[in-house]
């Protein structure tokens, strides 16, 4: 298979000699160009360019009028995705659309044209809806594979106006897909920007009606959306946006609900980082499966305790409010000192916190150090530990329910292996509003 880079000299030589050679084969080597960008860009004017073209040219049907220039763009550049205006430096963005110095600034990465599926309307609402809080560097891409990783940089890392959060809507890896690409030097770029790299993504093949009752997206659309983003770093992997259920329709429609979600996280994100450390609060999660003082802090081949411990230190030196332990305190606070679930030898520690659900008051098993929450992940379903279909004990639901609401944790890590979140209920990925 030709690489993108040999495909692209192809078009532009076959372009080129079929200007200065307009007739037979040459002329014909470069309507199949045309064609095939007429094709890709697909928004009205070049469809009604690419019937022109065909059925002027090789339908005998003069009398129609000669095709339009196309709109298509090659490799990566800025694009208002209202207007559709493209332009080619980030001085020159800002000067057409203006800049609020007061807002951060976000860079919204996506497809410059249509085809196979046109997600402008989705593009449009995220523009529309970060637009309320952020600039928006709208940057678009004619195929992932694109070898101009040197503009990409360029628009990213510029220091005039510094891009606070990267939001990309394209599937695959950053500047990699199936026909190759460099997947390392896009990494090199989001490293040196060091900034929250978001990967929500449209759906393609179900309706919304099918989405919302399946167990996760098909295997296909997990491998491009999920999957190997997350080797770039991607996080908060959802949809925002579907195909339309019309058979003969192709456009996308924005889901609002998930993009507003969005929205809001990537808000928590950047208020985040604003954050002194010492008023950062943080949860670690632990895992005691099955059930007793033998399985506490539960980790495969693991020291869970010591790396706690080390986890504790190094919190401490970047200036969390918090107390070094050492992985014999630690022992001591959790197994000796009855803070785990279903202790068998020791007595039952009585919960220092608690939360009411649905009537009910549930113990949250775990100690508080500074700011930094210790807790050990209550039992999930004690019979049936891997049946998905039943749902989890009201104590399950109450741990995190207290860690998010009374807790009020900016950041969450499960630590150790392994838990049970993995077997409840409900989607694995692409979520909903409702999971």
């Amino acid at each position: 298979m030709p690489s993108v880079s040999r495909m692209h000299r192809m078009r532009r030589m076959a372009l080129m000699i079929g200007n200065v050679l307009s007739f037979g084969i040459t002329k014909d080597m470069k309507n199949v160009f045309l064609l095939i960008d007429y094709w890709q860009q697909a928004i009205e004017t070049d469809m009604e360019s690419f019937f022109a073209l065909l059925l002027r040219r090789y339908g005998g049907q003069k009398w129609l009028p000669k095709e339009r220039p196309c709109t298509m763009r090659y490799g990566i550049y800025l694009k208002d995705p209202f207007s559709l205006e493209c332009m080619d430096t980030v001085e020159e963005y800002w000067k057409k659309t203006g800049f609020d110095r007061q807002k951060e600034t976000i860079a919204l990465l996506f497809y410059g044209h249509s085809y196979p599926n046109d997600f402008l309307p989705v593009v449009q609402k995220m523009a529309e809806c970060f637009g309320q809080k952020y600039n928006i560097l709208p940057v678009a891409f004619s195929q992932n594979e694109d070898q101009d990783l040197e503009t990409l940089q360029k628009y990213l890392c510029q220091k005039a106006t510094p891009v606070s959060a990267v939001i990309n809507l394209m599937p695959f890896r950053l500047g990699a897909g199936p026909m190759g690409g460099n997947a390392d030097r896009a990494v090199e770029i989001l490293r040196e920007l060091d900034v929250p790299y978001l990967k929500p993504f449209c759906l393609t093949k179900v309706s919304e009606e099918e989405w919302k009752y399946s167990d996760a997206v098909n295997p296909g659309e997990f491998l491009i959306s999920i999957l190997l983003p997350e080797l770039d770093g991607g996080i908060l992997s959802f949809p925002v946006g579907m195909m339309q259920t019309e058979k003969t329709s192709t456009d996308g429609l924005e889901l609002p609900v998930r993009i507003e979600t969005l929205s809001r996280r990537v808000s928590a994100l950047l208020d985040l980082k604003q954050k002194a450390n010492k008023e950062k609060r943080l949860a670690v999660v632990f895992y005691n499966y099955p059930p007793g003082e033998s399985n506490v802090f539960g980790g495969a081949f693991l020291d869970t305790f010591a790396s706690a411990s080390e986890l504790l230190r190094q919190l401490k030196q970047q200036g969390y409010l918090v107390d070094e332990m050492s992985p014999e305190e630690l022992q001591e606070a959790f197994v000796t000192g009855g803070n785990c679930n279903c202790p068998e030898w020791s007595e039952q520690a009585e919960a220092r916190f608690t939360y009411e659900l649905d009537g009910e008051i549930c113990p949250v098993r775990g100690i508080l150090n500074g700011n930094i929450f210790l807790g050990l992940q209550p039992v999930h379903n004690p019979n049936e530990y891997h049946d998905r279909n039943r749902e989890t004990r009201a104590e399950y639901q109450a741990f995190y329910q207290w860690i998010q609401k009374e807790f009020r944790a900016d950041a969450l890590i499960h630590f150790g292996t392994h838990g049970t979140l993995e077997f409840l209920p409900g989607k694995e990925n692409g979520m909903t509003g409702d999971c």
